[in-house]
């Protein structure tokens, strides 16, 4: 091997006792000077509603998972909060044609077993998250890349089968691993990285604490830990933030919630606007839901300005179409059904759903229209979405049942095309292609609701090889207006960002899309 792995575990006190040992970095300031705690103090807690599943980065699907790869990896390259590209493990690139990227690494990094970073492990990062065989669920979002070779030590090149526009940002964020992460015992849990904290421990379904890694490539962290705690429900994490023993949460979070810390000195409350949408996802394989008119004419039930407005209290926007506002790529000419149950209830009537035995529930060929609409535990706004839509669907005659599961049962459910209409969400939605490409267009591996629109398929494929944004926002436009016509992804919400934290977190900015790199520069006040 080309490396040795050498990976320490520690007890939650001995860990705590280690920290305080350890010297402070060059930046932490002495205890006492301009209010900041002690060095062995330097620790933020942090309340997740979701369990990363995986800290392989070449499998993870989860939002959590990048959280925690924020502070203990880095990738190519990093987005700010404005969005733009700014050097990480390349320290610069070029593109020299449309066909072609070179990266030049930084020298002198070292991964957390003490190896050097070189090209061979971007090559080996991005072969096997390409590799069908590996079975990366994201393969699909590397498809342009044909090759990665490593010319030097410290030059990769990118050699694409097509042009890809949004390479950068689609692309060249994933976390580097070392070539032989697959030769290392249990490295889904326990991940060797380059970032600024390295895993310390992981109690699955409790918490996951990383400590300050002494030979980061970069600034050094004033932190020396961030713990990681997994608490489900909405409520509960704001309870545990109210009660001290968390000191940030973020995004999902109940707007009374939202209201309430507002109202506590002690706490800061960031609102932004996000980089997501809440949809109704419409299975099509599902044999009631295969039928289109059927499609519309629930989707004419759907009151998202009382989604928005009354359940989230303005936290969230109402949805039109999968295009996210704020964005280069948004028109607000793409509109969505409007809510009109008479005109649903006909539309209905003409798919041949009718109330045949007057018993209230709409029926074709002695069957009834019964909807499942399924979401996930863990996010308290949506489970009042799926419940609100389920009294709109019944009051117009449709026999609604709600199916609620905790994530990794509910999103099984979905990829397995065990649903009817599920409510979900996509984050990080600052370029297009990564949703359409991957999940609507139809030979896509997560095309799980089994849509098919030939014409959708060519606007999605084409506009990924086109560099000019004008361009590629038209055929966006009219991939969106598809979308909608077919009813495949029922845009219900625009989705805010919130992240509430004690103040004396001194740092911290707020990221549209819910990252939180800049814990790397935060500290603790007293």
């Amino acid at each position: 091997m080309k490396k040795a792995w050498i990976l320490c575990l520690a007890g939650v006190f001995l860990l705590a006792s280690a920290c305080g040992s350890t010297p402070a970095p060059a930046n932490t300031p002495a205890a006492g000077d301009g209010g900041v705690v002690p060095a062995a103090e330097q620790v933020l807690r942090f309340g997740l509603d979701v369990e990363p599943e995986t800290l392989d980065p070449r499998h993870a699907r989860d939002i959590s998972a990048s959280r925690v790869f924020e502070l203990c990896g880095d990738g190519l390259i990093q987005l700010n909060e404005k969005l733009e590209a700014e050097p990480a493990l390349a320290e610069r690139w070029e593109n020299p044609d449309e066909l072609t990227w070179i990266f030049y690494l930084r020298q002198g990094v070292k991964f957390h077993d003490g190896s050097d970073l070189t090209s061979e492990d971007v090559q080996y990062t991005y072969d096997t998250i390409r590799d069908p065989e590996f079975g990366a669920v994201y393969a699909a979002n590397y498809s342009s890349i044909r090759e990665v070779v490593a010319l030097d030590e410290y030059t990769v090149q990118f050699n694409l089968s097509e042009p890809y526009s949004p390479i950068l940002a689609n692309n060249m964020e994933l976390t580097i691993v070392p070539a032989e992460a697959d030769s290392i015992s249990d490295f889904a849990n326990k991940p060797v990285g380059t970032g600024p904290f390295k895993m310390a421990e992981w109690v699955k379904n409790e918490k996951l604490t990383l400590e300050v890694n002494p030979d980061y490539w970069g600034e050094a962290p004033v932190l020396q830990r961030v713990e990681f705690y997994t608490i489900p429900s909405n409520d509960t994490r704001v309870s545990a933030l109210e009660a001290g023993d968390v000191d940030f949460v973020h995004t999902p979070l109940t707007p009374q919630d939202v209201e309430r810390i507002k109202s506590d000195d002690r706490f800061q409350v960031d609102e932004l606007t996000g980089l997501g949408i809440t949809f109704a996802a419409f299975n099509h394989k599902s044999p009631l839901l295969a039928d289109k008119q059927t499609r519309v004419g629930l989707s004419h039930f759907l009151d998202k300005e009382v989604m928005a407005r009354e359940l989230s209290q303005g936290l969230e926007s109402p949805g039109e179409s999968i295009l996210v506002p704020n964005t280069w790529f948004y028109s607000d000419a793409v509109k969505g059904f409007p809510f009109d149950p008479e005109q649903g209830k006909a539309i209905l009537a003409e798919a041949g759903w009718t109330d045949s035995d007057s018993d209230g529930i709409l029926d074709k060929d002695g069957q009834k229209l019964t909807v499942r609409l399924s979401t996930y535990t863990q996010d308290d706004l949506k489970m009042q979405y799926v419940e609100y839509m389920q009294n709109l669907f019944r009051q117009s005659g449709v026999d609604a049942q709600v199916v609620t599961s905790e994530w990794p049962t509910f999103i099984a459910d979905v990829q397995s095309g065990n649903y009817d209409v599920a409510v979900f969400g996509m984050l990080n939605l600052f370029d297009p292609d990564k949703y359409m490409y991957n999940y609507l267009r139809s030979t896509a591996a997560s095309n799980w609701g089994g849509y098919g629109s030939a014409e959708f398929d060519a606007l999605v494929e084409k506009a990924r090889t086109i560099a000019d944004e004008g361009e590629r926002r038209d055929l966006y436009i009219r991939a969106a207006e598809i979308n909608n016509a077919e009813v495949m992804h029922n845009a219900l919400v625009y989705q805010g960002y919130v992240a509430m934290y004690n103040k004396k977190i001194q740092g911290y900015v707020p990221h549209a899309r819910g990252s939180i790199r800049s814990f790397r520069s935060v500290t603790i006040a007293e």
